[in-house]
């Protein structure tokens, strides 16, 4: 849709903006299914020309492999739901976002393990098994 601001200027583009119905709609999606959103996000990292995570995501080649189902599958094993403010965490920072290499886990040790020495793997795996379940891996095709 364009729009002719006066002759000889070049005209605007407006994008379509969202309604509130769609609004709504997603945040009842993501209410009921909120691993959805933490998937979004990392895969966004991932794939963003955004100069605050090219750097850390792109430029190393880390890519988003996790899809919603694994994500559910994860957030059942790990009793995200029972989190205060659970966060998508890559166990090796250098590899990329898998099945086997991820895991939910509290924000505030996600966020202190990267410049708090003290935040050791036992702190990061108590957070992680806080409200976890025992849950047999299913095969992901």
């Amino acid at each position: 849709m364009t729009t002719a601001v006066c002759p000889g200027k070049r005209a605007r583009v407006r994008k379509p903006q969202t309604s509130k119905k769609d609004h709504a709609r997603k945040r009842r999606y993501h209410a009921r299914k909120p691993w959805v959103r933490h998937v979004c996000w990392a895969n966004r990292r991932c794939t963003s020309d955004d100069p605050r995570w090219r750097a850390h995501y792109l430029d190393r080649g880390i890519t988003c492999d996790v899809t919603a189902a694994q994500a559910e599958f994860m957030w059942h094993r790990d009793g995200a739901a029972k989190m205060v403010r659970p966060s998508l965490d890559r166990e090796k920072s250098e590899l990329n976002y898998t099945l086997s290499n991820c895991r939910f886990m509290e924000f505030d040790v996600n966020s202190r393990r990267a410049w708090d020495p003290k935040v050791d793997a036992d702190e990061a795996r108590a957070a992680v098994a806080s409200g976890a379940e025992e849950f047999p891996a299913p095969e992901f095709t």
